[in-house]
Parts: C-alpha cells; sequence; structure tokens
C-alpha cells in the first residue's frame, strides 16, 4: 500500500462519544475506505453499541456499510460501562433510532472473512476494547496477518 492511496478500514468500536467523533472523521476522510463496523460491549453494553453504530451510519448517510456484533463480555471480568461519562446511551444525546440493522454475521466472522478477501489491504482500527481483536486470533489463528495493521485506541 502506498502513502497516496485510499486506506480500506474496519473499525472495530464501543461507540461512546469518543469513537462516534472517530467514526465520522473516518467516513468523512478521503483517504479512508471505511468497509465496516464491528462492535463490542465496553463503554456502553454491546446492543447499545450496536445500536450507536447504526445511528451513527444512518446520521452520516452511510447505511451500505455492515455493522456486525461481536463480544457482549470481556474474555474475564466485567465490564465497567462508562455511563458517568457518555450518558445512558453513550452518546450523551440520543440519536433517533436507525431504521437498519446488523448483519447476521458475527464480528469475529466477518473479520475473518474481510481480511482474507483483501490481504494485507485492511487497517483494523479497534477504539474499544480488544475482545473482538482477542477472539479473531484464537477462532482463526493467522487473520490478523492478513491485515495491513492495527491501530488501538488503547488507555483509561
Amino acid at each position: 500500500m502506498t502513502t497516496g492511496q485510499v486506506k480500506k478500514v474496519i473499525i472495530d468500536t464501543d461507540p461512546g462519544v469518543d469513537d462516534a467523533i472517530a467514526i465520522l472523521m473516518a467516513l468523512r476522510s478521503p483517504s479512508l475506505q471505511v468497509l465496516g463496523l464491528t462492535t463490542v460491549g465496553g463503554n456502553v453494553p454491546l446492543a447499545r453499541a450496536t445500536r450507536n453504530s447504526l445511528a451513527l451510519l444512518e446520521y452520516a448517510d452511510r447505511t451500505d456499510i455492515p455493522v456486525a456484533r461481536g463480544a457482549a463480555l470481556p474474555i474475564r471480568g466485567q465490564y465497567g460501562y462508562a455511563f458517568p461519562v457518555h450518558g445512558a446511551s453513550g452518546l450523551t444525546r440520543r440519536l433517533p433510532n436507525p431504521s437498519i440493522g446488523p448483519i447476521e454475521q458475527r464480528a469475529v466472522d466477518y473479520l475473518a472473512e474481510e481480511l482474507g478477501k483483501h490481504p494485507g489491504e485492511i487497517i483494523l482500527a479497534a477504539l474499544g476494547p480488544l475482545t473482538n481483536i482477542a477472539n479473531l486470533t484464537t477462532r482463526y489463528p493467522g487473520a490478523l496477518e492478513q491485515a495491513a495493521g492495527l491501530v488501538v485506541m488503547g488507555g483509561a
């Protein structure tokens, strides 16, 4: 992949306000092609993360982008949802309920399939807990090696 090329990206997300801003910026970037969103429980429960992702795509008029549900729970322990920071909805303000739904395929299977179709071309941008990425490496050994890169928004 050369510097001037449009970069393919799949965003793994638990949309609170921070992820929402990152998603909207990625969707507007002329240098990125967002292929899909995968959701994970983290800032908010999985159902809310999925709903927020769908609502954001609808808000941005990008309902062509698939959303695949991922892990509801961490591999160990439990999530400490960030309601005090992001509000009950995760977005401080509630977007209208989306008229679209997630794809049937689960996040880990979607990631493996897309990475296999586009080896060396897709950057995974993990904005939330890394549970989906961990599950990908466990269920599909070697799949992550097909990514062009892994960008992690970590720390809290």
